[in-house]
């Protein structure tokens, strides 16, 4: 059965009941006095008695606006009550951080969310890898971590660092192929697929070499590694992710672009202490690697 009646109408009964006055309510609730007397008659018509006796003295309940007081109070704590539960919660180093990661971001920084995740056991990371930009405003994720030059404007944020990419092959591949007697336009391709077609390393590859063969196109960063060891081909990776792998080789000196590394998040969530304190570790984090990252 639906309530005739709503919180908000309990506001208005608990203001003039402590008030004694419409000019009193009207002050403590941020209203003027006409919008408490048309509240509080609206209230009485719909419950069909009269909430209020009219003194010269000032307005004081009758019985049955006593009993809906004392109804009123308990719902003023119950909602006290939640509302302190919620923020504690967000005070409290606990509850769910999801993070939009990339694959190649993720692997780089497992070892460092483990860290993280021993030092706040009450937190929990959802990580969902891939190279779609997430929604934070319809909280699909808490924090996304991304390489961009244009991160959201309607996102809070920082640049933690830059990135910088070279061209790698397999060493396999390198001795069939050597670097110093094969033109670049003479190697087998791999190129990143038309979800990724903005990123600097794809634009440079249509750029100089638009008549290059590709041998195979991914989305994913891993999968383009896992292809370059295969032996076939030569592709763009992070320096970080190519120079850490010891089957492969750089074919091009590292290339810094005008992306960077973003950490962004909702600017509501930004007093979120779990949340906070997770972007707070990360971009500590990212400066320590940010040598790596640059390849300086």
């Amino acid at each position: 059965m639906q309530s005739r009646y709503s919180w908000d109408d309990l506001r208005f009964l608990l203001a003039v009941a402590r008030a004694g006055t419409l000019s009193g309510a009207a002050r403590s609730l941020g209203v003027n006095h006409t919008t408490v007397s048309r509240r509080i008659q609206a209230l009485e018509e719909h419950v069909g008695v009269r909430l209020f006796e009219r003194l010269s003295s000032g307005w004081a309940t009758t019985e049955a606006g006593e009993d809906m007081l004392a109804s009123a109070r308990r719902v003023e704590e119950e909602m006290a009550a939640a509302d302190r539960r919620v923020i504690g919660q967000d005070a409290r180093l606990s509850g769910t951080v999801r993070v939009a990661i990339t694959d190649v971001m993720a692997v780089a920084f497992m070892a460092d969310f483990a860290v993280f995740s021993e030092a706040h056991p009450g937190i929990e990371l959802e990580l969902f890898a891939g190279n779609h930009p997430s929604n934070l405003t319809a909280r699909e994720a808490d924090v996304a971590v991304r390489a961009t030059a244009t991160p959201p404007e309607h996102l809070m944020g920082r640049r933690v660092s830059g990135l910088a990419a070279a061209v790698y092959g397999s060493r396999g591949y390198l001795r069939r192929h050597p670097p110093h007697a094969t033109p670049l336009a003479d190697h087998a391709w791999l190129g990143f697929d038309a979800s990724l077609a903005d990123l600097p390393p794809a634009r440079w590859l249509r750029e100089h070499l638009p008549q290059a063969r590709i041998a195979g196109r991914s989305n994913s960063g891993l999968v383009m590694q896992e292809a370059i060891r295969a032996g076939l081909g030569v592709g763009h990776l992070f320096t970080f992710q190519g120079d850490a792998d010891p089957e492969l080789e750089r074919v091009t000196q590292p290339e810094g672009y005008d992306f960077g590394l973003w950490i962004l998040t909702h600017p509501d969530l930004r007093r979120t202490a779990r949340i906070r304190r997770f972007v707070d570790f990360l971009a500590d984090v990212c400066r320590d690697k940010r040598a790596a990252f640059e390849a300086r």
